[in-house]
């Protein structure tokens, strides 16, 4: 049996797509900026989807190919500032803001930690360390 309902049954479309049932058994995916593919699985653009935050600037990786590695850094996934030159297409690095760090720029480095058991927190020339005391 033949489905006329393909895009509801399938749900074929990803990252976003809007999918249109074009006969029975067929569709059709219209994908947003910075990505195709008859699914719009292929990540052309990874900062279209402006993965940095709290005012990070998104930097696209492109393949070096001078590299001597062999390879990406993670196949698709977030690099941290200063991480491989060498990568796929489709990854990205972000550049924090001030006060912000992490793949994506979502970790505050001026919120204090929070301590468990007695905890103190000690800082030093831009490091933060949390130290448990014993019972």
């Amino acid at each position: 049996m033949k489905n006329l309902n393909y895009c509801g049954t399938h749900e074929p479309c990803l990252n976003g797509g809007t999918c249109e049932n074009t006969e029975p058994d067929k569709h059709n995916c219209t994908c947003p900026e910075g990505f195709s593919g008859l699914n719009c699985e292929i990540v052309e653009n990874p900062c279209a989807t402006a993965p940095c935050r709290n005012g990070g600037t998104c930097i696209e990786q492109v393949r070096n190919s001078t590299s001597s590695s062999g390879g990406a850094d993670g196949g698709g996934t977030a690099t941290a500032p200063g991480g491989a030159a060498a990568s796929a297409v489709g990854q990205f690095s972000c550049t924090c803001a001030p006060g912000w760090t992490g793949s994506t720029c979502t970790i505050n480095r001026t919120t204090p930690v929070s301590l468990r058991n007695s905890g103190r927190c000690r800082g030093g020339r831009g490091r933060t360390s949390a130290h448990a005391d014993r019972d």
